[in-house]
């Protein structure tokens, strides 16, 4: 496989849905700017697929910044016993994403797409299914 056609591959799937209409909507609202990376394939500059690929991270950082502020209030709202724990591991998803971001200028472009793509379909996937999805069912036993 080519590392290219990798950011082809982010796709919201069913299995990721937690049952909070909300949470959930942010996690596919995510997934979708994730995905306009694979119209970098289009672009023929590589110091034009190096913008647009910024300004795909910068949206991604900034959305992810707000839907872990949104899951934070959540969880203060139902007295989630592990916030402190579920904030480190934002605090660790939002470093990644960083990362990907300053290095931007030292990787190539199919690198940080395939930074990208493990970012999203493996951490942020992982995140989902194992750890929002505990926030969920503490508030469904707790009501």
């Amino acid at each position: 496989m080519n590392k290219t056609s990798n950011a082809t591959s982010i796709e919201w799937k069913e299995e990721y849905l937690i049952s909070d209409h909300s949470l959930d909507e942010q996690h596919q609202n995510i997934f979708a700017i994730a995905s306009k990376a694979k119209r970098l394939q289009e672009i023929q500059t590589q110091q034009e697929k190096e913008k647009e690929f910024k300004l795909i991270l910068s949206e991604l950082y900034g959305y992810i910044n707000i839907h872990f502020k949104a899951e934070q209030e959540y969880m203060k709202q139902i007295n989630y016993p592990y916030i402190k724990e579920h904030l480190s591991l934002h605090q660790t998803l939002l470093d990644k994403i960083n990362f990907i971001l300053v290095s931007l200028s030292t990787m190539s472009i199919e690198k940080a797409e395939e930074q990208l793509y493990l970012f999203i379909q493996k951490l942020f996937v992982e995140h989902i299914t194992t750890e929002d999805i505990k926030i969920v069912n503490y508030n469904k036993d707790n009501k």
